[in-house]
């Protein structure tokens, strides 16, 4: 639902950053152009038309859909598909503005804020564990949105995956998420060490 997105301080955090970031780049033409520019360069076909998405006030599955255009789904955290992964264009985007010679101090402060917040861990842990949940809850809202709806089955889906969230707390499903989290905070420190400044935290600060 929309509502569990700011539930906590840190899912507040990442759904925040996830919505200032569009903002950031259509407040003007040129960090517009900036992100068109990283599209074009990293993309083909229709994907080049790829805009950056906010959390629609309303939709259940808005912050599902958000979250996947950055990450890719749970179920497709491979180095394939991380590889046209739209995590690496913001925070190339972002360097671009946050280190051009002709961009305003103000402007540059703001961009690296956005990258700092981008490369944090607990923003990296906080999305996947959202794409978890959203990888179990989407397709019962899904579910429960459609006409002529069985209500039986709808009872049965509801306490099946009451049962899976249940687990969501063990240490051996955490062990998993971190993991997941590692192999892409590896992959994408890879693909940024062109971009200088960039460091992608693989821990909690200390």
């Amino acid at each position: 639902c929309v509502g569990c997105v700011w539930c906590c301080v840190c899912a507040q955090n990442v759904f925040s950053l996830i919505n200032k970031t569009p903002v950031f780049f259509t407040e003007s033409y040129k960090r517009a152009d900036v992100w068109t520019d990283t599209i074009y360069e990293n993309e083909t076909g229709t994907e080049k038309l790829r805009k950056l998405k906010k959390i629609g006030a309303t939709r259940w599955n808005s912050a599902d859909d958000v979250l996947r255009s950055k990450f890719n789904t749970w179920s497709d955290q491979n180095e394939t598909e991380l590889s046209r992964n739209h995590y690496y264009y913001v925070l190339n985007a972002l360097h671009t503005i946050a280190y051009a010679d002709n961009t305003n101090p103000h402007t540059a402060s703001d961009a690296r804020a956005l990258i700092i917040n981008w490369t944090s861990y607990e923003t990296l842990i906080t999305a996947f564990l959202f794409l978890q949940l959203f990888s179990l809850t989407t397709p019962v809202s899904k579910y429960l949105q459609t006409k002529r709806l069985d209500y039986i089955a709808a009872w049965n889906k509801i306490n099946h995956i009451t049962k899976i969230l249940k687990t969501m707390s063990d240490i051996k499903n955490y062990n998993d998420l971190k993991q997941r989290v590692s192999i892409f905070i590896k992959i994408m420190t890879k693909r940024t060490q062109p971009l200088e400044n960039i460091f992608i935290q693989d821990e909690f600060p200390a």
